[in-house]
């Protein structure tokens, strides 16, 4: 009697092994009992991982793009506005302007104190005393200009400005174009108003 008790324990022990999965307990889909998935289990595995990533991502981005900068500068006026505000150019150097430069080709070419523009994008200005040089930063790109010449180099790469820069009042004029479209802005110039407006970011 014993050994049938043994018997039929061990048939029972042998069948249970030899059961189909489906009535075991369902491994974990990409564990190392089922390390075989189906595509559209991956996809909603990674879907989920990194739709967060994806969030912080975009908050990221939005963070690190430039805010819309609107600069209205106007010939011969040593004020301007900075997204509505009014300010000063350069409060130290009261004749610091804006300047319409005549030129055979074109008529005339808008030159500006270029410090101000540029900070008032959000761009670092440097003055290299040394090699007569002013260089512009934002982090991605650099401009190099060369005073009283047309050199200049955007991220190492050599480029012929239209104008050639000058020094007056111990201030550099750059012709406003180059260095504004060399970071992306939008240049818009009004003849009536004898209005430069610049415009950065979205």
């Amino acid at each position: 009697m014993r050994k049938l008790k043994y018997f039929v324990l061990l048939i029972l022990l042998f069948a249970f092994a030899l059961a189909p999965s489906g009535t075991a307990i369902a491994a974990v889909p990409g564990s190392a009992a089922d390390p075989l998935v189906s595509k559209s289990w991956v996809d909603k595995y990674v879907e989920e991982k990194f739709a967060s990533l994806q969030e912080q991502l975009n908050e990221i981005q939005a963070k690190l793009a430039p805010a819309k900068v609107d600069i209205s500068l106007y010939i011969g006026k040593n004020t301007a506005t900075v997204n509505g505000v009014s300010r000063y150019i350069d409060p130290e150097r009261p004749a610091v302007a804006p300047k319409l430069l005549s030129d055979s080709n074109s008529g005339g070419y808008t030159m500006v104190p270029i410090r101000f523009i540029a900070e008032s994008l959000g761009i670092t200005v440097e003055w290299l005393s040394s090699t007569n040089q002013v260089m512009f930063t934002d982090g991605s790109k650099r401009v190099l200009l060369t005073a009283g010449t047309k050199d200049a180099a955007i991220n190492g790469v050599a480029r012929t400005m239209g104008y050639a820069s000058f020094i007056e009042n111990q201030r550099t004029y750059v012709h406003i174009r180059f260095v504004a479209e060399a970071f992306d802005c939008k240049v818009d110039w009004s003849q009536v108003d004898k209005k430069v407006t610049v415009t950065r970011g979205v």
